[in-house]
């Protein structure tokens, strides 16, 4: 009798272990996944930043770095060349968005490294992107969608998907170096 409840307990026991051992298990493959996920993310940045760039250059040689009036949206709907231009640079955007909101990009990772950069495009040339979404609706959502949450992050002061608190941290730091020498 003795030995039964001793072999049942440490069947039990046996068992919780091994339920442990498994939720490790599942958590450093979560783990790994993220980051090969965020490094992947950094890696195609690499690759489409210049892009973006090049085609913003070309964008900007004709329309400077203002926000697009509604008479350059309208001469840029006019015009084919300019159109492609326009097509080019947002559309290299909206592929990287779509990969980031489908997760196959890490988004905090974006946030972190273009979420700045990204929002000022977006509100740049927001006068075509809405011309473009009135013929179709569907056009550029990719890119407004993740924008729409990098607004919002930078309103709460947040970095990260869960709510990191970096704005916190960033003010502490600048508290520390801002005080005065004792």
């Amino acid at each position: 009798m003795v030995f039964e409840t001793i072999a049942a307990v440490v069947g039990v026991v046996s068992i919780l272990l091994l339920i442990w051992q498994i939720r490790i298990g599942v958590r450093a493959i979560q783990l790994e996944h993220q980051r090969e996920r965020q490094h992947e993310t950094l890696n195609f940045m690499l690759e489409i930043r210049p892009l973006w760039h090049e085609a913003l250059a070309e964008v900007e040689e004709q329309w400077g770095t203002a926000d697009l009036t509604a008479e350059d949206v309208r001469e840029i709907t006019s015009n084919d060349n300019y159109k492609k231009g326009m097509k080019k640079l947002l559309g290299h955007i909206e592929h990287l968005c779509t990969a980031v909101n489908m997760g196959v990009l890490d988004k905090d990772i974006l946030f972190r490294t273009s979420g700045s950069h990204l929002i000022r495009i977006y509100k740049r040339f927001q006068g075509y992107i809405d011309v473009a979404q009135r013929q179709n609706p569907t056009a550029y959502c990719e890119f407004a969608s993740v924008i729409r949450d990098f607004e919002q992050r930078k309103a709460k002061g947040t970095t990260e998907r869960h709510g990191g608190p970096l704005a916190h941290e960033i003010r502490s730091a600048r508290d520390r170096s801002a005080a005065p020498a004792i």
